[in-house]
């Protein structure tokens, strides 16, 4: 994508993210160290602090979740080729819950609007609640299949049709939200390009790997 900062999931990182093919385009700022807790580095500190729950509203640990997300907004912006924030798509992966939920947490939506003056839209929408990843076993977890039955494109938010759009989480861990985001939008928009633009991906720390 032209930007030294970031990174790109590539022959030697792709084998820790298993459902990411070879044609996948994805990219990362950071790395997030898996079973670490936010103490282990900058980055954890952040993630941990976007993943605050909406029970977090009202209390001292609210502020900490809003310096996340201006800060992530801001390493977004930072980073992202000027053609893409002029030109690009900006999609944010939808919460776990649906809107009716009293634990929404909308926090991509909020860090793409902490970004500035770009094309972001909610072109996917999830129509039922699955529990948070990061607070799941791996049996758990939605298959892609089972994200794709629950996502739908928002026609009211499709005009114009995007030319390349970028798929924007906080962790990359398997990659399966990624592929059922990436499954919805090219049926819906054959000729775009799509990207996945994460802030952090997971990685195992030495003695921490999952074998």
């Amino acid at each position: 994508m032209g930007n030294q900062r970031f990174s790109r999931i590539d022959q030697l990182t792709r084998g820790e993210h298993a459902r990411l093919s070879d044609d996948d385009e994805c990219y990362y700022l950071r790395e997030y160290a898996s079973g670490e807790s936010y103490s282990y580095s900058d980055t954890n500190q952040l993630i941990f602090n976007l993943k605050k729950g909406p029970e977090k509203r009202g209390t001292a640990e609210w502020k900490y979740k809003r310096r996340a997300i201006q800060k992530a907004g801001r390493m977004l912006r930072e980073s992202m080729p000027k053609k893409w924030l002029q030109d690009g798509t900006f999609v944010p992966v939808p919460p776990s819950k649906n809107p009716s939920d009293p634990d929404y947490d909308d926090r991509m939506w909020w860090v793409l609007e902490s970004v500035g003056d770009i094309d972001r839209r909610k072109l996917v929408v999830q129509d039922r609640s699955f529990a948070p990843a990061h607070l799941r076993g791996p049996a758990q977890r939605p298959t892609v299949d089972e994200l794709v039955s629950a996502y739908r494109i928002d026609h009211d938010q499709a005009d114009p049709p995007p030319t390349r759009i970028a798929v924007v989480d906080d962790v990359l861990t398997a990659g399966t939200h990624f592929k059922a985001m990436q499954h919805v939008l090219q049926e819906h928009f054959p000729q775009a390009r799509i990207v996945g633009l994460f802030i952090s991906r997971r990685i195992w720390p030495e003695d921490d790997e999952p074998f």
